[in-house]
């Protein structure tokens, strides 16, 4: 499955970076299954709060959110015994549903012209 990785490398790279906006249960979700995809099934001796590298799994907008990890862990310990290509398939098929999936965006930046240019005329040159 180097497609289903593919897509899954690229989605989560959407994700974490804000290219797609999401929900911040949206975001938690799909952390989740990351963390299924990436550290296996939820085991609490191991991955106590303050385990997660916030950076590798949620947009910049839900860093800060002091109860995002415990809500990510929450939803992780459901996916127990998910595969890795099974969370992989969750996780674009989540992506998939985005409202913004499949929109490019583009950064303009809009500068007006000076106000003291005299403007030429197209047909003198």
């Amino acid at each position: 499955p180097m497609q289903l990785h593919l897509l899954y490398v690229q989605a989560r790279d959407f994700i974490t970076t804000g290219s797609h906006p999401t929900t911040r249960s949206e975001a938690r979700d799909l952390a989740a299954l990351q963390c299924q995809v990436v550290h296996g099934t939820y085991n609490p001796d191991k991955h106590k709060p303050g385990f997660l590298e916030l950076k590798d799994f949620l947009p910049v907008v839900y860093r800060k959110d002091k109860n995002i990890e415990k809500d990510i862990q929450a939803e992780w310990r459901k996916l127990a015994s998910m595969s890795e290509v099974n969370g992989k398939y969750r996780y674009v098929q989540l992506c998939r549903s985005l409202k913004t999936w499949g929109i490019t965006t583009f950064e303009v930046q809009y500068l007006p012209e000076p106000k003291n240019k005299k403007t030429k005329d197209p047909k003198k040159g």
